[in-house]
């Protein structure tokens, strides 16, 4: 495989073949009493054009939560997919209201830093280094 430098650091590209993202947010819809037709079809307008990305983009941000905090994650997520409305995994802003709404209260120099660098592997589609 190739190896791409990401912050001077070299990485693996790897292709995510599941749909579990769209999996999750979809049971969660349909646990909400949706039917399983336009469960999936929200789940799938959340990521608008870039399905298959979408477990990548939650890889990267399963790094910096805990199991709690994981599934607040997965409800903020399908509550926006709920009203149709996309999610912007390359935007630190639309990150850092998903991160805001899991954990209130003051984000460390290191969490902003992390929210950056998850935006910014998420723009290259790419994993966020350890």
């Amino acid at each position: 495989m190739n190896d791409i430098y990401f912050f001077n650091i070299p990485l693996v590209h790897l292709r995510f073949v599941s749909h579990f993202a769209i999996e999750k947010i979809a049971q969660i819809l349909q646990e909400k009493g949706m039917n399983v037709e336009a469960a999936y079809e929200r789940a799938k307008a959340l990521f608008s054009h870039e399905l298959e990305k979408a477990d990548l983009y939650l890889h990267n941000l399963h790094k910096f939560f805990d199991q709690t905090e994981r599934e607040k994650m997965y409800h903020y997520l399908a509550k926006r997919a709920l009203f149709g409305q996309s999610m912007d995994f390359h935007s630190y802003d639309q990150l850092l209201a998903l991160r805001q709404s899991i954990r209130q209260g003051a984000l460390s120099e290191e969490e902003l830093n992390t929210l950056q660098k998850v935006s910014q592997a998420n723009r290259f589609g790419v994993i966020v280094p350890s």
